[in-house]
């Protein structure tokens, strides 16, 4: 419909609106100076009743009103909010007029919410004429999302390598679509043309490594990229190196045909950039026309918030009625009932009884470590600190006119102090209640599906720190294979390590052993060196839990073979040729690696990048890429 006018629009009107309210303090609890320890309820189990809904939004309502008022937002009568602590989703209904202090609030919270980085990265390849017309556009604007939509509808462009991740600000990502190769290298002719040799491996394929930066505008994000790509496959090829008595004596060499690119930019968020473009050189014989390669980059500011809960909001036109009914009239608010010196507020606190008695705080007040010691005999005095010595001494200031009291026979601290000052009091008074332990719960899934099943996940999630309902749609479609899948339990701060598969042995040199001088017993004969390799699932990370014991930054690689290794024989002589090649046997690894550091909320399953599988020829045929998937989930280890 059409939008009403700003002077159409009754301030006075009820209305329901949702927001996204990161308020830690309603999820593990706050200190009401009224009602002692509060903490906002859990939703109802799947199914409750409506009894039990009810229930819910009575408490609901009561504790959040009352944590509101007392970050000083006063609520009419027939006011009813609600809140879900799972999705930090509050939803109000208020009068137009109330619900701007409420969203001020909320994009206060918001304003302190962990960020985390999602990136995507294109390299492209197509005709030199079709790269250089798109880098002259791109000369002239600063936004190229446009441009590479354009350029991928252009026919003979094709995607060399999507790099999709997520990473946290100064964190590297690495994204290796690339397999491990080996190479025959200190190769030894010794007169009974045997050969000494030892292998040592290369990357074959596309890598990329991209360092994001967040500035301080959370705006702009400096990356350095470096992408390394082997654009064609490697050759090998044989160079006569002597000729001994009619026997020509050759050298196995491998040529790789690379391109590279490393360059540091900053980019707005949410707009594509290209990076750089050049053209492909050192190909073994003409391509006509020449071609060129490109790439781009698209950063996401993604905030670590849940997604909010829409029923809510249906509650509440349900039942709200049934907690406050709506006044007739302007909203009227409940007078201030106490008065308190200007400028002051007065909150009070229940805390454990011994607050005052606790050694490790009353010692660190009352004595001096820098005082000579009393001798022997000799009378001691010792002053007992008091509440306000206990605070100050924990950084709460007190300017004139505050003061600190505690009722031992109430177990109560009276507080008179700045609203400035007030949160120090309140981190204060959360330092010392103990939180029961948690475990950090870490889960991984491979899915295999088309890359494009990837790409459209990724478009529908973009900015998303929750992908927990885009999870179950994708993973119940037919298109998508799921083809591994961990779980791993593990403590804040400790490395976990999950490998499944072949420890597979292989060859990797040759030696000759001659007898020595004075061992004239001993035989000569061939010496192999032989090395191990885990072929199958490699899962590592590293939880740390953060100190809202919400979040959790976690460090983590994967890395997963996609096909069983596959050896190399040496270079043979041709037909009728009489010639020693120098080579030896190599071995090939079909693996993909994924590293990156992130932050997740508990709960959350997210995308986290694709791999890239090789060894099959389906995997090219089909298109094919493996999405990897995390989900952390943090559990209380509470004693009975």
């Amino acid at each position: 419909g059409e939008t009403a006018a700003p002077e159409d629009i009754d301030p006075y009107e009820w209305t329901v609106e949702s927001y996204t309210f990161s308020a830690e303090d309603l999820i593990n609890g706050f200190i009401s100076p009224d009602r002692g320890s509060l903490n906002a309820p859990s939703l109802p189990r799947e199914g409750a009743s409506d009894e039990e809904w009810m229930t819910f939004l009575k408490t609901s309502n009561s504790v959040v009103a009352h944590y509101l008022e007392i970050q000083g937002m006063t609520l009419p009568e027939g006011s009813v909010v609600c809140f879900d602590p799972r999705t930090f989703t509050l939803v109000a209904r208020l009068p137009r007029v109330a619900h701007g202090s409420l969203l001020f609030l909320s994009e206060r919270y918001l304003a302190s919410a962990e960020r985390y980085l999602q990136i995507s990265g294109l390299l492209i390849e197509g005709e030199i004429g079709t790269i250089t017309d798109l880098t002259e556009k791109a000369s002239e604007i600063s936004d190229h999302s446009k441009l590479l939509g354009e350029l991928l509808a252009v026919e003979g462009v094709t995607v060399v390598s999507r790099a999709w991740g997520e990473a946290r600000s100064g964190q590297r990502l690495r994204i290796a679509h690339a397999v491990e190769r080996g190479k025959a290298a200190d190769l030894f002719l010794d007169e009974e043309s045997t050969i000494e040799y030892s292998t040592e491996v290369f990357d074959y394929g596309t890598i990329w490594e991209i360092d994001p930066v967040l500035s301080a505008d959370e705006v702009t994000v400096d990356v350095s990229v470096s992408v390394e790509n082997h654009y064609r496959p490697p050759a090998k090829r044989v160079a006569q190196i002597a000729d001994t008595e009619g026997t020509s004596v050759e050298i196995a060499l491998i040529d790789t045909f690379t391109s590279a690119h490393t360059s540091q930019h900053s980019l707005a968020a949410g707009k594509s950039r290209l990076l750089g473009a050049w053209k492909l050189e050192g190909q073994q014989e003409p391509v006509e026309p020449a071609r060129m390669q490109a790439v781009f980059l698209t950063v996401d500011v993604v905030k670590s918030i849940p997604v909010r809960n829409s029923s809510l909001t249906g509650l509440i036109d349900r039942i709200g009625d049934e907690i406050a009914v709506i006044p007739e009239g302007k909203p009227e608010y409940p007078t201030v009932a106490e008065e308190i010196p200007e400028g002051m507020v007065v909150r009070r606190f229940y805390i454990p009884p011994t607050f005052l008695s606790d050694s490790g705080r009353a010692d660190r007040a009352s004595v001096d470590s820098f005082s000579e010691p009393a001798s022997v005999g000799e009378p001691r005095f010792t002053v007992r600190a008091t509440a306000k010595d206990i605070l100050a001494s924990a950084g709460v200031p007190f300017p004139p006119g505050s003061s600190a009291n505690y009722l031992a026979e109430e177990s109560t601290l009276v507080i008179r102090n700045t609203p400035e000052n007030m949160p120090f009091v309140e981190a204060y008074m959360m330092s010392i209640t103990t939180s029961p332990e948690k475990h950090v719960i870490v889960r991984a899934w491979i899915c295999e599906a088309k890359e494009e099943v990837f790409e459209d996940f990724v478009r529908t999630t973009r900015g998303l720190s929750d992908h927990t309902a885009q999870w179950q749609s994708l993973s119940d479609r037919d298109d998508v294979t799921i083809v591994s899948h961990c779980y791993r339990e593990s403590r804040s701060g400790l490395r976990s390590r999950i490998e499944t598969g072949q420890t597979y042995s292989y060859p990797n040199g040759l030696s000759l052993i001659e007898p020595g001088v004075e061992a004239s017993d001993q035989k000569s004969g061939l010496l192999p060196r032989v090395n191990e390799k885990l072929v199958g699932f490699l899962f590592e990370f590293d939880p740390v839990l953060g100190a809202d014991m919400q979040t959790v930054d976690i460090g983590f690689a994967i890395t997963r073979d996609t096909a069983p290794p596959a050896r190399e024989l040496p270079q043979q002589p041709g037909e009728g040729e009489d010639a020693i090649i120098l080579d030896a046997p190599a071995t090939t690894f079909h693996e993909s690696t994924f590293v990156s550091e992130t932050i997740f909320r508990d709960g959350a399953i997210r995308f986290v990048g694709t791999m890239k599988p090789s060894g099959d020829e389906r995997f090219e045929r089909e298109n094919l890429a493996h999405g990897v998937f995390l989900s952390v989930d943090l559990v209380e280890l509470e004693s009975d």
